[in-house]
């Protein structure tokens, strides 16, 4: 109860301060403020509160900081889908935070499991980060790109709104890419992931990776499959996992090309090949587990859950996920998959 009533309080608070410098304030600011305060009520109320604050949260958006104000009704289309983000991002952040929260007090009543509650408090710390770096970072790139396409007084060539839209998409892609780790990072904790192995042509599942990144990610990507392979493995499952690994590659290597390439020696073996920084032998099992960044174990600029989710999804499918130094320079990660059922 009372943090229902300290939650109105600062919601009462937060707005009549936010209207008061509305037409000082982006919208994009607006988002994440409301975020925090849906975070910060989630941590004392849970799921439910958490989630009911989100709702109110989208509605006093919607009515205070949405032209036109003070209706429910959205003149702009895009606004109505940054607003759906908004709401999404709210109550999916509402879950895990109460989730993280739930789990936390659980293992600090058993003093023995002290591995459990430095997860458990890293979980919660990643959580927070998200939403202060990552996902804010995305949502306000897209924000500025799509707000110079609307702009009334600036004239953009055909080139430079290409160039903006495909900023936009890829920036939304990256936004979809958090959440989905979020989501499979709880999945694997809490042990609920199970695997629907069919047989499928190893061609449709690189496809479906390459298919997953942004438009101008894709165009970066060079993949040399073997249009014969036909494995027998959870298609969903893999596609993250090269998702996930070929995005890593790009990241690594801004400039250059990610090849994907398959071989057969009784296995089948896909490799994932960069030619960045590569990661020293004495590292590569510390960046298999989660939310650790290469460098110096901390993660500051990313969740830090792809190449752990990597892993979980590999022995779901009964693969093996190893990283190996790319001839020349760089990381090549290799995908082993079982030759038979």
């Amino acid at each position: 109860m009372i943090t229902v009533v300290l939650g109105i309080m600062a919601l009462l608070g937060l707005t009549a301060g936010l209207n008061a410098a509305r037409d000082d304030v982006s919208i994009a600011l607006v988002f994440l403020l409301y975020i925090s305060l849906v975070v910060a009520v989630s941590l004392g109320g849970g799921t439910t509160i958490g989630i009911a604050s989100a709702v109110v949260a989208f509605f006093v958006v919607n009515w205070f900081f949405t032209e036109p104000y003070h209706t429910l009704s959205v003149a702009d289309p895009e606004r109505v889908a940054e607003l759906l983000i908004f709401l999404t991002v709210s109550a999916i952040v509402a879950v895990l935070v109460d989730t993280a929260t739930r789990r936390q007090v659980v293992i600090e009543q058993t003093s023995q499991e002290s591995e459990r509650l430095v997860a458990a408090n890293e979980l919660r710390s990643t959580l927070l980060r998200a939403v202060s770096h990552d996902l804010r970072t995305p949502l306000a790139t897209a924000k500025l790109s799509t707000s110079s396409l609307l702009a009334q007084d600036v004239e953009l060539a055909s080139g430079d709104r290409r160039e903006l839209l495909e900023l936009a998409d890829s920036e939304l892609d990256r936004l979809i890419g958090i959440v989905e780790n979020l989501l499979d990072a709880g999945r694997l904790q809490a042990g609920v992931l199970t695997a629907t192995m069919v047989s499928v042509r190893l061609t449709e599942v690189l496809e479906s990776a390459v298919a997953s990144l942004g438009s101008t990610d894709r165009r970066r990507v060079l993949a040399e499959p073997n249009a014969s392979d036909v494995i027998h493995t959870d298609q969903a499952l893999l596609t993250r996992v090269l998702g996930n690994l070929v995005s890593n590659a790009l990241a690594a290597d801004p400039a250059g090309m990610v090849t994907i390439r398959t071989r057969h020696d009784g296995s089948v073996h896909v490799e994932v090949i960069d030619h960045g920084p590569g990661i020293p032998a004495d590292q590569r099992d510390d960046v298999l587990r989660p939310f650790y960044r290469h460098g110096d174990g901390v993660v500051t600029g990313g969740a830090g859950l792809g190449l752990a989710i990597c892993v979980g999804f590999c022995e779901a499918i009964g693969a093996e996920l190893v990283l190996e130094d790319t001839p020349g320079g760089g990381l090549t990660a290799r995908v082993t998959l079982p030759d038979e059922p």
